[in-house]
């Protein structure tokens, strides 16, 4: 390898090692010496060179007095480089040390003893520079020297001040930084590699929730209806994992540093059919994304914003149905979510935008597959699908890559073969809206399966659609879409308190999806009309005449397309009680006569969970593992 530049910018607080791909592991500690303050309390940037060749530890040194660094107080007299690896994990020690000790100041005295770790906070890799999550960060120090001690406490409110100028360099270096292209790769790493035994009982918990009694006629089904036997994922070889972050474009057209998943497939001589692009469903939680591959256990090593105990399990899905047939997976973690968690979630009526940052991940993603390199070859075949949420997405980018103007595809010499929307909501006006505000009593015409899951599910989509519009169109001003009671409402997470808007745009670690949902559901389930009609409490009366919220809606519909690209897939399920089929039939209805469109129902009550006395059909929440078969399924006629 070569240019390969890592900066750090190191806290004092507890160290982590992190591990760069392609064999580069990086571990950096300080042994502080003072030198007449408590030079401890630096804050440094380093740069050095270093790889693995051929497992061989190399390091490339600088001259001792020469090595790029941020000292605002001027207390580094030198840098050593050191080639005293303690594990391969660290490459070398570094060491600030004074040439000449200060009588002045007992903390000298103590030499390498008094010693803190650096945190990695930024990283340059390939003269990439991108800076995030430097603090400094106060080191408890105890001796049995009072006068030491007493010196580290004074010098406590130094610490303060460095977080003050970091900010300002921080700042000063992301701006440059910032102003690339769209699809520009910051930064990637290698989370885990998945074994296909594992995938494959992954997959089949999923097609057998609890355990069922039902869970051998489910996969009869399964592999009648999708031509697809759970064996078949042990047939190929392991999955490797990565986590990158990327440049794309806000809602306002500003620059944004966003995550996503990538899973690649290990074959050994054989062909990679080609890249899919797979938009997730709704996440309310910032770490509740594909990036998070094996959620907080594995991720203290790089990760600042997975704080999950468990596995994100569409990640896994998507590794076993989709990636474990030797297709490379591409995951937005989207705009708001995952890395980008300063922001509240563009959701649903932001389609273009969510489209185009996928679109861009997978420019990333082919940066990535260049840097790794490898002897097998990649087919240029492209195929897109999203489920629920995301299966708008997909058709969007679908329409965006196919514009006579659009030079995506051709920049990154790929084939667009197929796209297949898994339960979308592609009509926002007519039918997806519609659901989530009215009585639910009337089910037979939204097709809704279960009125429980209908409940549960609509107060939650809905509150998030009116917060993110708020947030985005009427600058945080949301009196016009939710009613006041419902708005001055506090959710209690954690003994903290939040407005409804709030709960979307914070960035809390540990909370999770359902406490996020209970913490709506459990005010709305007072209201006298929530059985039947859980959105009134919610809704304006009134919204339904606003003007600029009737065009937003039909803007990110389907049904406002008057060309469309082919072919196009149609997945859904025959009771849907979160994303009406509506959406589905609606849509399908208006791209006849404009496109090869085709659409797949399936059955749900060929799919049933729980036991002989209290059973229940597949509904939209259990059905992602069926959805992304079906896309599968179709990819495979486009090869």
């Amino acid at each position: 390898m070569k240019n390969i530049k890592l900066a750090v910018i190191l806290n004092l607080c507890i160290g982590m090692a992190m591990a760069l791909p392609d064999s580069e592991f990086t571990k950096c500690d300080i042994y502080s010496i003072s030198d007449g303050k408590v030079s401890a309390h630096l804050v440094a940037t380093v740069a050095w060179l270093s790889y693995f060749d051929n497992g061989k530890r190399t390091v490339l040194s600088a001259p001792e007095n020469n090595i790029p660094h941020y000292d605002p107080l001027g207390k580094i007299d030198s840098i050593e480089l050191s080639n005293s690896a303690i594990s391969k994990s660290q490459i070398f020690s570094m060491h600030l040390k004074r040439n000449v000790p200060n009588e002045n100041d007992p903390l000298s005295n103590y030499g390498n003893l008094w010693s803190a770790f650096g945190n990695f906070a930024g990283t340059i890799i390939n003269e990439q520079n991108h800076v995030a999550n430097a603090k400094c960060s106060y080191t408890p120090f105890k001796s049995e020297d009072p006068d030491a001690n007493n010196l580290v406490a004074k010098f406590k409110s130094e610490i303060e001040g460095l977080n003050v100028n970091m900010s300002k360099l921080l700042s000063e270096q992301k701006a440059p930084d910032l102003e690339n292209n769209p699809g520009k790769l910051k930064f990637y790493v290698n989370i885990v590699t998945y074994g296909t035994n594992d995938l494959r009982n992954f997959v089949e918990d999923f097609l057998c929730p609890d355990q069922t009694n039902f869970c051998d006629n489910n996969k009869k089904n399964f592999a009648t209806d999708f031509n697809f036997n759970l064996d078949q994922i042990t047939k190929g070889d392991h999955m490797v994992a990565y986590s990158i972050k990327y440049i794309t474009r806000g809602v306002k057209g500003e620059i944004r540093l966003v995550s996503g998943g990538v899973l690649i497939p290990q074959y050994v001589g054989t062909q990679i059919k080609g890249i899919i692009l797979y938009f997730h469903g709704t996440s309310l939680a910032k770490d509740d994304v594909p990036s998070c591959f094996t959620g907080r256990r594995l991720y203290a090593e790089y990760a600042e914003y997975c704080h999950r105990d468990n596995v994100y399990s569409s990640s896994k899905l998507a590794g076993g149905i989709l990636a474990s047939q030797g297709y490379i997976v591409v995951m937005p973690d989207y705009i708001g979510l995952g890395a980008d968690n300063t922001t509240i979630h563009p959701y649903v009526l932001y389609s273009k935008v969510n489209a185009a940052s996928g679109l861009d991940m997978v420019t990333a993603t082919k940066e990535l597959l260049k840097r790794l390199g490898g002897k097998t070859k990649i087919q240029n075949n492209f195929y897109i699908t999203g489920f629920s949420e995301g299966g708008a997405y997909a058709l969007w980018a679908s329409n965006i890559v196919t514009q006579p103007e659009n030079t995506f595809l051709m920049s990154n010499q790929l084939n667009l073969k197929d796209t297949v929307g898994l339960s979308g909501a592609y009509d926002l006006k007519y039918a997806q809206m519609p659901m989530l505000t009215d009585d639910i009593t009337l089910k037979s015409h939204y097709n809704i399966g279960n009125i429980d899951t209908a409940k549960e599910q609509i107060p939650v989509l809905i509150s998030y659609l009116l917060s993110s519009y708020g947030f985005y169109d009427l600058n945080k001003d949301y009196s016009s879409l939710m009613q006041n009671e419902f708005l001055a409402h506090k959710c209690i997470i954690d003994s903290k308190s939040y407005t409804v808007p709030e709960l979307f745009a914070i960035h809390e670690p540990y909370i999770y999806n359902y406490q996020i949902a209970l913490s709506i559901i459990n005010y709305l389930s007072k209201a006298a009309d929530y059985q039947d009609h859980p959105a009134k409490a919610i809704v304006q009366s009134k919204l339904w005449a606003d003007k600029a919220f009737l065009t937003k809606l039909e803007e990110n519909s389907i049904n406002s397309w008057s060309k469309a690209p082919t072919p196009i897939g149609l997945v859904y399920l025959s009771k849907d009680s979160v994303v009406t089929n509506l959406n589905s039939t609606n849509t399908f209805k208006h791209l006849v006569g404009k496109t090869g469109v085709t659409a797949k129902i399936i059955d749900t009550e060929r799919y049933k969970y729980g036991n002989a006395s209290n059973s229940n059909d597949f509904d939209h929440p259990q059905s992602e593992v069926l959805q992304l078969a079906a896309a599968l399924q179709q990819f495979s006629y486009y090869k």
